[in-house]
């Protein structure tokens, strides 16, 4: 429910938290890419309570500038219309804040159901297993962290 302003770009934010979640985005995309699920704008299930869908949530400012955000499936509480252009319609969010959205309701809930069934065929083992999931995450937390660490001498005596 809170807002949070970065000075980085959306790529370099969705890097860190796969980095965060010890998730590979190619892999992540070829599966999400299988048939019947969107060939482009693929929803990022990470775990069985963050799932990344992907919603056009403002007009481009210049050429090549991306648009799209990625919004938390499980978060959104309610799509509803909005007539105040380039918007469509609104997200409410489980935290009480609205999101507008250039894409239609409809299109809005299209990729959030197709979000849902993704993460159902992706992660069936979070459904089953969810007291395992903090464990796994710390688990890949801790081995990040190993993979960064360099002793300060290598000499050998």
């Amino acid at each position: 429910g809170e807002v949070c302003t970065q000075e980085t770009g959306l790529r370099t934010v969705l890097r860190r938290l796969l980095r965060q979640k010890a998730v590979d985005l190619q892999a992540l995309r070829l599966k999400t890419a299988q048939p019947g699920i969107r060939p482009m704008l693929q929803p990022l299930p990470l775990s069985s309570n963050l799932l990344l869908c992907p919603l056009k949530l403002r007009l481009p400012k210049i050429p090549g500038d991306i648009c799209t955000g990625y919004v938390n499936a499980h978060t959104v509480e309610k799509v509803g219309n909005l007539h105040s252009p380039p918007y469509h319609s609104r997200l409410r969010l489980s935290g009480g804040r609205i999101l507008p959205v250039i894409w239609k309701a409809d299109t809005v809930n299209r990729h959030l159901h197709t979000a849902k069934l993704c993460q159902q065929r992706l992660l069936p083992q979070a459904q089953t297993y969810p007291d395992l999931l903090p464990t796994a995450q710390k688990l890949a937390e801790i081995i990040y962290e190993l993979l960064l660490y360099r002793p300060a001498s290598t000499e050998v005596f």
